[in-house]
C-alpha cells in the first residue's frame, strides 16, 4: 500500500470503517501518538487526499499524517470517499462530510481533544472538500467547531461565472495557464466532465451566493498556491474574499511552478520550502510556535520517500 516503511516508534496506525451512507463505508487511516506516549489527548486533524475527484487513496497522505501526528501530538484521520465518474457530485463531498462529522463525534475514541484544535485540510480536490466542509460546518453549527483549515492547491471555482463580480477582474489563470504542466485545460475539462460539479452549490464553490456573512464566520485558513497552475486564481480569490471579511489567512504563493510541483520535483528549493511551510502553516493554525517543535521539524515531511500505490 505504501513505501514509507513501518509505523515509526512512538506512533500508532490503524484503520477505521466509517459509515458514510447506507451503501458506502469510508475506510479511514488513523495516525496518532501511541497510547501512553503523550500526557493528554492532542488536536484532531482530518485530511482528504488529492486525485481529481476520480482516483487516489488516503495512503497518499501518510507522508503528512506521520510528521503532523508526531510534531503536534495530533490524531490525524485520512478517510476515503467515492470517486467520479461512477459517483459524480455531490457524492464525494457528502462522503467526506459524513467522515468529518463522525470524527467530531468520536474524537475521544481516536485519542483526540478538539478543544486543542480541530482542523480539516486537503490537497487539490481534497482541498476543495476541505473548504466546502468548512463552510458547511459553520452553516450547520458543527460541534465541536472547526478551528482552522489547510487548503493546498485549491480548485473550486471552475469558471468565471462562479466568481463573485467584485473578484472577476482577478480571474486570469485558467486562460494564462491553459497549457500548464500536470493539469492543463483539456485535463481539467475531463475532470469536470467526470465530477459534474454545480458551480452555484456551496458544496463545490465556497463563494456561491449567499456567501458574505457565512464567509466572515469561517475559521482561519492556511492556503498554498502554485503560481504557474491553472487553478492559481481559485486559491488567490478565495484568500482575498476571506481577508476582505476579516478572516485570518496565511497565504503562501510559489512562483513559476505547476500543480503538485513538490511531488514531481522534491529536490527544488521551492519544493523544500513548500513542505516546511506545511509544518509552519499547521503550527499557525494550532497556535503553536515552531520553536517549540522537535528539532529537525523543517525536514519532517520527507517527500522523496512518498511512493504510494492507489488501492
Amino acid at each position: 500500500m505504501i513505501a514509507l516503511g513501518p509505523c515509526p516508534a512512538g506512533l500508532h496506525e490503524e484503520v477505521y470503517n466509517i459509515p458514510a451512507s447506507d451503501s458506502y463505508t469510508s475506510r479511514a487511516l488513523l495516525t496518532r501518538p501511541a497510547p501512553g506516549s503523550r500526557p493528554s489527548p492532542g488536536p484532531l486533524i482530518v485530511l482528504f487526499h488529492p486525485g481529481g475527484f476520480f482516483l487516489g487513496s488516503p495512503a497518499k497522505l501518510t507522508v503528512y499524517a506521520r510528521p503532523l501526528a508526531k510534531l503536534f501530538h495530533a490524531s490525524v484521520l485520512c478517510p476515503s470517499y467515492r470517486f467520479a465518474p461512477e459517483h459524480a457530485f455531490p457524492t464525494g463531498v457528502e462522503d467526506t462530510w459524513a467522515a468529518l462529522t463522525w470524527a467530531a463525534h468520536h474524537a475521544a475514541e481516536i485519542g483526540a481533544n478538539p478543544s486543542r484544535g480541530f482542523l480539516v485540510g486537503g490537497i487539490s480536490s481534497g482541498a476543495n472538500f476541505a473548504v466546502a466542509l468548512t463552510r458547511r460546518a459553520v452553516e450547520a453549527g458543527l460541534r465541536p467547531p472547526l478551528t482552522g483549515t489547510w487548503v493546498s492547491i485549491f480548485m473550486g471555482l471552475k469558471e468565471k461565472e462562479a466568481v463573485p463580480e467584485a473578484y472577476r477582474p482577478l480571474w486570469a489563470s485558467h486562460e494564462q495557464h491553459r497549457d500548464a504542466l500536470v493539469i492543463d485545460g483539456p485535463k481539467a475539462a475531463t475532470m469536470w466532465e467526470y465530477y459534474k460539479p454545480a458551480i452555484a452549490s456551496p458544496l463545490f464553490n465556497p463563494l456561491a451566493s449567499p456567501f458574505e456573512e457565512i464567509l466572515g464566520a469561517m475559521p482561519k485558513m492556511f492556503l498554498q498556491v502554485a503560481g504557474h497552475d491553472l487553478f492559481r486564481d481559485d486559491g488567490l480569490i478565495l484568500a482575498y474574499a476571506l481577508q476582505d471579511r476579516g478572516v485570518g489567512v496565511k497565504l503562501e504563493v510559489y512562483p513559476r511552478v505547476c500543480h503538485s510541483f513538490w511531488v514531481f520535483a522534491p529536490g527544488l528549493t521551492v519544493s523544500k520550502r513548500f513542505v516546511s511551510d506545511v509544518v509552519e502553516g499547521f503550527a499557525w493554525l494550532l497556535g503553536v510556535s515552531v520553536e517549540a517543535l522537535d528539532p529537525g521539524w523543517e525536514t519532517a515531511i520527507a517527500m522523496p520517500a512518498m511512493k504510494v500505490a492507489d488501492e
